[in-house]
């Protein structure tokens, strides 16, 4: 309760409507748009392999060092950037 006594009317409004709107948006456009983008990669990489096998795997040799890269580049970027409040 005590959470409720510090906070105005017009904030918990705020915050619940904007919780309502972001759960809005990504059962309308994030599940189906992530379904679609995951449907078709399977399909390419299903026609890829298909037509060539090891000019397909050749493609994917990258993504090791992405999927490595990443974290470190993100951690990096967190610790550099300045904070926005």
């Amino acid at each position: 309760m005590s959470f409720y006594d510090k906070m105005s009317t017009g904030r918990i409004i705020s915050r619940i409507t904007d919780g309502i709107g972001r759960v809005q948006w990504f059962l309308v456009w994030g599940i189906p748009s992530l379904l679609i983008n995951v449907l078709l990669i399977i399909g390419i990489g299903i026609i890829i392999f298909t037509m060539d096998y090891r000019l397909s795997l050749f493609a994917l040799l990258p993504f090791p060092l992405i999927i490595i890269g990443l974290p470190r580049l993100r951690s990096k970027v967190r610790d550099t950037a300045p904070l926005n409040f």
